[in-house]
């Protein structure tokens, strides 16, 4: 999604290939990698997709 929206690959956080499809946990995640892999998050605007499919 991101390559066809023509997003910058460094303003990407994806986390897929480590935790899968978490639904509802995505976002904590991706805000907890990116604090740890020392990007600055505070204090900015950040646009936020969630996409998810569940099969039950």
């Amino acid at each position: 999604m991101a390559k066809n929206l023509d997003f910058e690959q460094e303003k990407v956080i994806s986390t897929i290939q480590y935790y899968g499809n978490n639904s509802s946990a995505t976002i904590p995640i991706a805000m907890d990698t990116a604090v740890k892999d020392g990007r600055q998050i505070t204090n900015r605007l950040s646009c936020v997709f969630l996409f998810t499919h569940n099969i039950s």
